[in-house]
């Protein structure tokens, strides 16, 4: 964390549970999965799974909620779109083990929200 009015020294590193703002923090993950995914032979391909999750994060981070989300029922696959219940969402996830970049589109279904992927294809 870069401390506003503080010098870079006093930057630190802080556990997530130690943020605050849930916002904040998917604005950052939504950034971070950006610039690696971006870098990927599979993220210039607009219709990869990896193109189809930088599309979505690039719309989460600009329509990121100012208020806690409501939980949800079922997520969207990063790989094949397909709404899966939470319940069972781990399992399916583990199917698509094969595909490029699988670690980063994993970690991203994490916080990503299924409106991201309905509304930016």
């Amino acid at each position: 964390i870069k401390w506003k009015g503080f010098s870079l020294e006093h930057n630190t590193w802080e556990n997530e549970r130690n943020i605050l703002d849930p916002e904040f923090l998917k604005k950052y993950l939504c950034k971070k999965h950006i610039k690696i995914l971006i870098n990927t032979p599979d993220g210039k391909i607009p219709t990869s799974a990896t193109g189809r999750a930088i599309k979505a994060l690039r719309y989460g981070f600009e329509n990121v909620d100012d208020y806690p989300p409501k939980s949800e029922n079922s997520r969207t696959c990063p790989f094949c779109l397909k709404i899966v219940t939470v319940r069972k969402f781990g399992g399916h996830v583990r199917s698509h083990t094969d595909q490029p970049n699988y670690v980063f589109l994993k970690d991203i279904s994490r916080f990503t929200k299924r409106e991201w992927f309905k509304n930016s294809t």
